[in-house]
Parts: structure tokens; C-alpha cells; sequence
């Protein structure tokens, strides 16, 4: 039954790192206009939520306010999006029995900063 469920459990978080990396890969294809617009709907979002009255503003003082936030908002999203994938990876790693985690991680490590 254990075996079954710990299967189970790195089946659901393959599913979920190959999503998290379409994801990515999907934003990142998304050429400039596109991804400004993508951008500022999700600004505007948050500037209704944190700017107290944000909606009772005059429509430039809006804009300016979403401008902004933009680079910080934006910042955000790519810190978010490749926290989750390193957190699902982790995850997914340590599924499995420390002696395999240990004999791989060192050598992935080490790819990583010879590229």
C-alpha cells in the first residue's frame, strides 16, 4: 500500500513539473506586446487589491500606479514560477531513498555550475 501511494505521489508531481515547466516555457514564448499586456492586467489585479481607493482614482493616476508596480510585479511572477518548479523538484527528489538523492545531487549540482 506505501509502495502504491509514494508512486502515486511522484506521478502527481512529474505531472506537476512538466506542467510548471509548459508554464514557463509558455510565458517566455509570449512575444513583448503580448506579455506587457499579460503583465499589466496582472498589475492592475494587484493595485485593486494593495492601493487603498485604487478605483475611486482618476484614470492617469491608475496608470501611473500600475507603471509603477509593473517591474515589481513582473519580478515576482519569474521569482514565483521557478520557486514552484525548484520546490516541486525537491520534492520529487526526495521521494526517493536519501543513498539515490545523494549520489545524483552532487552531480547535478555540478552540472548546473558547468554550464
Amino acid at each position: 500500500m506505501k509502495k502504491k501511494r509514494l508512486i502515486l505521489w511522484r506521478i502527481i508531481l512529474g505531472i506537476l513539473i512538466v506542467l510548471n515547466i509548459a508554464v514557463i516555457f509558455g510565458f517566455s514564448g509570449e512575444n513583448a506586446a503580448k506579455s506587457s499586456q499579460t503583465s499589466g492586467s496582472v498589475t492592475e489585479k494587484v493595485a485593486e487589491v494593495v492601493v487603498p481607493d485604487f478605483d475611486k482614482k482618476p484614470i492617469e493616476e491608475q496608470k501611473q500606479i500600475v507603471k509603477k508596480m509593473e517591474p515589481p510585479v513582473r519580478k515576482l511572477a519569474h521569482f514565483s514560477e521557478y520557486a514552484s518548479l525548484g520546490g516541486l523538484i525537491f520534492l520529487f527528489l526526495l521521494s526517493w531513498d536519501g543513498a539515490v538523492l545523494w549520489r545524483f545531487l552532487p552531480r547535478l549540482a555540478f552540472r548546473q555550475f558547468m554550464l
